[in-house]
């Protein structure tokens, strides 16, 4: 998820007073992709060859040499996002196109380079413009792309008001299909649950006309009408779906306290009840509800605690509404004190989690360097897996687990002065350094 420009106003309480607004596809659905020659050029290591000999002497906080950073594509791909089942990834250019590529799961290249494969829509909306890029969201039928699309001849005027709610899905003949969602004008920030048990899974969004703090909204892919969803007037940029499970997990301030004293809620899709889930001290803001395999695969919540930490819940007790704090990830000495975005993921059953570190607690100011971070709930990693010898903005980064191990991919710009803005210089990957599994095995976080 990005940041909004013109959602600015309630986002700088939520995520670190930010004030900037940066942040092969096999057609019949097997992920094969569109083939990789094997004449292909190899993306060469972005150090030179000094630099990287230099840097790998470097020891990061656990003792452990940095991974490699491999550029991956050429192309700015702004909230890039992976569907690891079918081994696709989508995202919108600089153009407003939308377009869905391939991931190749030995090397982890994508196909194309540029992840231009299928062009599936235009007139997108860019994930900066309101706060976040297209969305998977998946049903009984398989995974779909939900996003922002303009009114034909508006895409210039990057206004709410020329906006709505688009779904595209794979069809059986390996084309997509565009639909608009019904009365979604001005819908914007859009994401979808993940839940293959569904058949009309509910897409989430905020209101990006109304004035004040409006309540988010929600509509089924297949409904006519969206619904408000109680309580949830300033959890901008702080909602996710829980994967697995009808509910969705945000931040809100409590009763009669700041918007920068926030606590975690769940909103049962089912019953209609929303529940706070955690009451310790902190400022709870970017938040995660996923399967954890070290407790039986029962819920853990990952919070992003007052900018600093990483703090891990569960409940206790079996149907309490208490969740309960049982571990940080912590700050190893010499890391950037900052933190943003920590995200869980499951690979060979055990929870690891990537983050990216600051010196500064504004995560989208482009002209401070910053470092990719993984971390395991066991303890055993907690790392700079970014190249340390590199000083470059990275930013959203998202993992994928190939036959090489786990990589972490994100975009890297070069870090803006007084005088040059901001470059972006594609995609690029490092190595989690995570033991390699006997079997792939995929889940978590996005």
């Amino acid at each position: 998820m990005q940041m909004s420009s013109q959602l600015d106003n309630q986002r700088r309480g939520v995520l670190g007073q930010c004030t900037s607004s940066t942040q092969g596809c096999a057609m019949n659905g097997s992920g094969a992709g569109f083939g990789v020659g094997p004449d292909r050029r190899q993306i060469a290591s972005r150090a030179l060859v000094a630099a990287s000999a230099l840097a790998a002497l470097l020891l990061v906080a656990n003792g452990s040499a940095f991974a490699d950073e491999v550029q991956v594509s050429t192309t700015k791909m702004e909230d890039f996002e992976f569907d690891r089942t079918d081994a696709l990834l989508q995202f919108v250019d600089v153009n407003n196109n939308l377009w869905v590529g391939s991931v190749d799961t030995t090397t982890g290249d994508f196909v194309p380079s540029s992840g231009e494969g299928i062009l599936v829509d235009t007139n997108a909306a860019k994930a900066t413009t309101f706060g976040n890029g297209p969305e998977w969201v998946e049903s009984s039928s398989g995974y779909s792309i939900v996003y922002n699309k303009y009114q034909p001849g508006t895409a210039g005027t990057q206004a709410a008001t020329n906006a709505f709610l688009a779904l595209a899905s794979l069809t059986g003949n390996g084309s997509w299909q565009v639909s608009n969602l019904p009365n979604t004008q001005g819908l914007v920030d859009e994401e979808g649950n993940i839940n293959p048990t569904q058949s009309d899974p509910p897409v989430i969004a905020a209101n990006g006309i109304a004035s004040g703090n409006p309540p988010l909204s929600m509509e089924g892919i297949d409904d006519a009408e969206p619904v408000t969803v109680p309580n949830t007037n300033f959890s901008i940029g702080t909602y996710r779906f829980v994967n697995g499970m009808n509910a969705l997990v945000y931040s809100e301030p409590v009763s009669g306290s700041t918007i920068s004293n926030r606590q975690v809620f769940m909103y049962d899709l089912d019953t209609g009840t929303t529940t706070q889930l955690t009451t310790d001290a902190g400022n709870k803001e970017f938040v995660i509800m996923y399967q954890a395999p070290e407790f039986d695969n029962a819920y853990v919540l990952c919070v992003q605690v007052n900018d600093t930490s990483t703090q891990l819940y569960r409940q206790m007790t079996p149907g309490s509404s208490a969740w309960t704090a049982f571990q940080t990830i912590t700050t190893p000495p010499g890391a950037p004190n900052f933190n943003y975005k920590p995200t869980p993921f499951v690979y060979n059953n055990k929870s690891y989690f990537f983050m990216q570190r600051s010196t500064v607690a504004n995560p989208e100011n482009f002209s401070v360097p910053n470092q990719i971070w993984v971390a395991s709930m066991d303890g055993t990693i907690n790392q700079q897996v970014s190249n340390p010898a590199l000083s470059e903005v990275r930013d959203d980064p998202k993992w994928y687990a190939t036959a090489q191990g786990v990589f972490i991919y994100y975009n890297v710009y070069t870090p803006a002065t007084s005088t040059v803005p901001t470059i972006p210089q594609g995609v690029w990957r490092s190595n989690s350094t995570i033991p390699l599994a006997a079997a792939n095995k995929s889940g978590g976080g996005n």
